[in-house]
């Protein structure tokens, strides 16, 4: 379908990611028995190359980049069984152009999984995400051309950028839009779905100088692939080995998925010289250990459950506690991240409400972080970087980024260790600094021009995590205005309390109980 300057839509999805791909495999379903006599008019607006997949199963990532936790984790349970069919029957297609596309660390990775494959115990592997994205951009387009002979809805792609929201004179709202050639066009929708994925990256203010050095602000832009061959240039025009030095700032699981690609590719692994993870925590995600056995007891936690009434920084400091307790006798989270999670969601329960609110408001994410984990390609990768005396994880705060003066290559970084008060200096240089430092947080500043605008129009409200907008119970932020995926982190009414909604299992869930409350 092509666009018209007065194109009207029943829903305009902003964002055609894995937020915008699961509501509306949700939304076809509910309208396969549309008996209203005319086709549901629905727009999905997109400033990249690429619908349905979103960033982390895109193209914008690599073949080689794996789930952070295993597939019988990730897999949304209503996806679980066709994927798995899906991978089944295209068995030798994608294993061939896995091969073809990810090159050497594609076969290790196949050679490590493949008894897993045949033996279909899929809950065991680490998958390259890429496949999930490849299965939902097939089974979407087969429901949309389904839907769309069966005349129950018409669908327009529309490439560009949605840069503001304004009500309209009539019901609904207009969406104004800037395409790839630069020109501005409006399109009118009944509702609104947000589906932008996260909030912008947050860009290091702390630079002093003109850099002369790599700087990769988002390693997905325009993508991992490219940022990768921008490491590799960056470090391959120094004659000295020891001038090679990658500084990633930052060490979420991002960092953890650069690090072990870096690992995978010998001739770029080969050629660095250092590479130093700077961060608050000083620690990557935990190993996953598949069947790990543990007697360990949290007894702060299990003091809290004998008690009647505790408080959500009570829990809060209970969970600090016995973290650091297992730390010193050295247990490490990821093997007990099972028996952590099942008390903390039963003193959840204890919790009166007001206090509940309060932990997934003020604690939700902090805990999150505590207890990030990632599968054991990813884990052994860093393991083996730090080893071999490549890779060294430091807690610490970045203060400033300078320029050499002496031999004019590189970066001076500037931090404060640990919980010190000094400032220190790295005794090396930097030739690429890396920035995974997560997120903006939401205001009417932001980088994005269209939150910036829902902020200061206050259609959207930034809910009390800074971290997402405030919806009612049917996911809208204002009438007809929905949001869907990361934008909903914090959410807390009666029917959904989240402090984190960024895995796909999550957002399939939310989605299919945002459907629901559709009045077409």
């Amino acid at each position: 379908m092509s666009l018209t300057k007065s194109a009207g839509y029943n829903i305009i999805f902003i964002g055609s990611g894995i937020s915008c791909t699961a509501t509306l495999l949700c939304l076809l379903d509910k309208l396969e028995n549309n008996l209203q006599g005319y086709p549901i008019r629905i727009g999905v607006i997109e400033k990249n190359n690429e619908f349905w997949k979103g960033v982390p199963y895109s193209n914008r990532s690599s073949v080689n980049s794996l789930t952070i936790t295993n597939f019988g984790e990730f897999v949304p349970v209503t996806e679980k069984e066709q994927f798995i069919s899906w991978l089944v029957k295209n068995q030798r297609q994608w294993m061939y152009e896995l091969k073809q596309k990810g090159g050497a660390a594609a076969s290790v990775w196949l050679e490590n999984n493949i008894q897993y494959i045949r033996n279909e115990q899929w809950d065991q592997i680490y998958i390259p995400r890429y496949l999930f994205g490849e299965y939902l951009n097939e089974k979407i387009k087969i429901k949309i051309d389904i839907a769309q002979k069966n005349q129950t809805v018409v669908i327009t792609y529309i490439r560009g950028m949605a840069v503001d929201i304004d009500k309209n004179n009539k019901s609904g709202y207009e969406v104004k839009i800037s395409d790839k050639d630069g020109l501005d066009i409006s399109v009118h929708g009944d509702k609104i779905v947000l589906c932008i994925g996260s909030p912008p990256v947050k860009c290091i203010s702390n630079l002093i100088g003109p850099a002369n050095y790599t700087y990769i602000n988002d390693t997905y832009h325009p993508s991992l692939p490219d940022n990768l061959e921008r490491i590799q240039a960056g470090i391959s025009t120094l004659a000295k080995k020891e001038e090679r030095n990658i500084l990633i700032l930052g060490s979420n699981a991002s960092s953890l998925e650069l690090v072990y690609l870096i690992n995978s590719n010998a001739s770029l692994k080969n050629s660095i010289n250092r590479i130093i993870v700077l961060s608050g925590s000083g620690a990557l995600p935990g190993r996953i250990i598949n069947d790990k056995v543990t007697n360990f007891k949290f007894r702060n936690l299990l003091f809290l459950k004998s008690q009647d009434v505790f408080s959500s920084s009570d829990l809060m400091l209970a969970i600090g506690r016995d973290i650091a307790f297992a730390e010193l006798n050295g247990v490490k989270i990821a093997d007990v991240y099972t028996l952590l999670s099942d008390l903390i969601i039963e003193l959840l329960g204890k919790l009166e409400d007001a206090e509940k609110e309060k932990f997934y408001c003020l604690h939700g994410a902090d805990f999150s972080k505590i207890i990030r984990r990632a599968g054991a390609e990813y884990g052994d990768a860093a393991t083996k970087l730090e080893n071999s005396g490549k890779l060294t994880i430091v807690k610490g705060l970045l203060l400033a980024l300078k320029t050499t003066a002496d031999t004019g290559k590189g970066a001076l970084v500037v931090y404060r260790p640990g919980n010190e008060l000094s400032e220190q200096i790295f005794p090396f240089h930097f030739s690429v600094i890396v920035n995974c430092g997560g997120f903006e947080t939401l205001d009417s500043s932001s980088s994005s021009e269209l939150i910036s605008n829902l902020i200061a129009k206050k259609f959207c409200k930034v809910n009390c995590t800074g971290r997402g907008f405030s919806v009612n119970e049917k996911f809208e932020a204002t009438e007809g205005l929905y949001i869907m995926g990361p934008l909903l982190g914090g959410i807390f009414n009666a029917k959904t309390k989240l402090w984190h909604v960024e895995n796909a299992k999550s957002i399939f869930h939310l989605a299919n109980r945002m459907v629901r409350t559709f009045i077409i």
